[in-house]
């Protein structure tokens, strides 16, 4: 074999090594890319929705509350205008984490949130009935049979954020990967 097509055949493995290797770099990249914004995209909002859902639960929480220790009939009126904004902020919360819902997990969660809160919502409904005709004792009492269900809603609800966390933390380490 001549000298010319020698250095032709190493220039012809040296252009298609170099496109190997580009091919190969860009493939990663787009991989990388898709997995560190999949946190951006998904991960991150997620988050920030289910922080806002257990915000706005626990200013429900609070009012109902200060509810039971009031007997003040204008102060109730108060309290009950201020837990209905509440009760519309946590419900606005839960249904706009509806487009950032992932996988059957996800999913899952997400419809036992919406279950534990209609339950929770005819429980509370009956609470502040109860609480309204200022037999605080007897709101006192009503609570005790419902506190499974009710630890059961904010454990579900601190399940979802952590989901949401270990999420984000997988889609950060594959994406170092």
């Amino acid at each position: 074999m001549s000298i010319s097509k020698q250095l032709i055949t190493m220039l012809v493995v040296a252009i298609v090594g170099l496109f190997a290797v580009f091919s190969i770099g860009i493939s990663k990249m787009e991989v990388v890319f898709k997995d560190a914004n999949q946190c951006n995209v998904n991960s991150l909002p997620a988050i920030l929705v289910m922080s806002d859902v257990q915000q706005s639960f626990y200013k429900m929480r609070v009012a109902t509350w200060q509810h039971l220790f009031n007997k003040d009939k204008v102060q109730l009126a108060k309290i009950e205008e201020q837990f209905k904004e509440f009760r519309k902020e946590f419900e606005t919360n839960l249904k706009r984490y509806e487009p950032l819902l992932t996988d059957d997990k996800d999913r899952g969660l997400y419809e036992m949130e919406k279950k534990l809160y209609d339950q929770y919502k005819v429980f509370l409904d009956q609470l502040l009935i109860i609480s309204g005709e200022n037999r605080k004792e007897d709101a006192l009492a009503f609570i005790a049979p419902n506190t499974p269900m009710i630890n059961e809603l904010i454990k579900t609800i601190d399940d979802h954020m952590a989901f949401n966390q270990f999420e984000a933390d997988r889609d950060a380490k594959e994406a170092i990967n």
